[in-house]
């Protein structure tokens, strides 16, 4: 609540939210979009997240702080969404980065007037805080020049390519924005006692049987040594310590789609296409 109180006293303000796992950054965002909305700051809020979490966030806005956000499902949703821009009427939506990349989702924030969006939120922003140029990039610095104020939300900001990542960041967000970084070894509860108390982990060794073993060893190699973006080796390497049906899998849907910018496995959305765009409708 006092990173939401900071943030709404700011306001507009840029902010990059990058607290560890676990934290609340979900809550933070909640909490800042219903103090303005309740003040009547903000009329137009824009949430982009990964597809996996798109229902998950609409759900945590509705039942934690009573506010419904329309979830846009189909790329052709943009062409209402810009007639209602139009009327000057209300826009509280959650979109999937993917789908607002597309045609519509592009068609749609060109035709938003500057500061057309009173807030825009953008969820796992290492997504779009890349080193390389991405269609997810692009359209998150021109959502974030349509919007008054833009907060981005992720645990692992900066992931190796610091000096690019940063400079991505300052692009999206200017050189005065709020950076907010917690971890759970500093968060107590009101006697001072942690919160998350000390992980211990062990590793347990699990051997494969001599045929399964060679395998195991051919597959890895072939993966290191192929010429794919790193990132999609690591995707594929942790689906292939998962079974050979989970990698067969990755690896078919790899096949029928390019890779742009590959999702990690926790966000369902390894080649980065949906549904809708397969099919033409984007």
């Amino acid at each position: 609540h006092r990173v939401a109180g900071l943030l709404r006293a700011g306001y507009p303000v840029n902010a990059l939210i990058a607290d560890e796992t676990g934290l609340g950054k979900t809550i933070i965002a909640g909490l800042f979009i219903l103090s303005l909305a309740l003040r009547g700051i903000v009329r137009r809020v824009a949430i982009v997240v990964p597809k996996a979490v798109v229902g998950q966030w609409q759900d945590e806005l509705l039942y934690k702080f009573g506010m419904y956000f329309k979830v846009v499902e189909y790329g052709n949703e943009f062409l209402d969404l810009i007639r209602e821009l139009k009327r000057g009427k209300e826009l509280k939506f959650i979109s999937s980065i993917d789908l607002i990349k597309g045609q519509y989702g592009q068609e749609f924030v060109s035709a938003i007037p500057p500061g057309g969006i009173d807030l825009t939120v953008i969820d796992e922003a290492h997504h779009v805080i890349t080193h390389k140029e991405t269609l997810r990039a692009k359209i998150a610095l021109k959502l974030a020049r349509k919007s008054k104020a833009l907060v981005l939300m992720s645990a692992t900001p900066f992931r190796g390519y610091y000096e690019t990542e940063y400079k991505r960041t300052v692009e999206l967000l200017g050189t005065n924005f709020i950076y907010v970084r917690r971890f759970k070894d500093q968060v107590v509860d009101t006697n001072g006692k942690s919160l998350f108390p000390k992980r211990l982990s062990y590793t347990v060794k699990i051997m494969l049987d001599p045929y399964w073993f060679q395998l195991y060893m051919k597959l890895r190699k072939t993966i290191e040594e192929s010429l794919i973006p790193r990132l999609a080796k690591i995707v594929l390497l942790k689906r292939l310590s998962s079974s050979l049906h989970a990698l067969y899998t990755t690896l078919k849907g790899l096949q029928a789609h390019s890779v742009e910018d590959p999702f990690s496995e926790e966000t369902d959305d390894v080649t980065g296409i949906e549904p809708d765009v397969r099919t033409g409708l984007y």
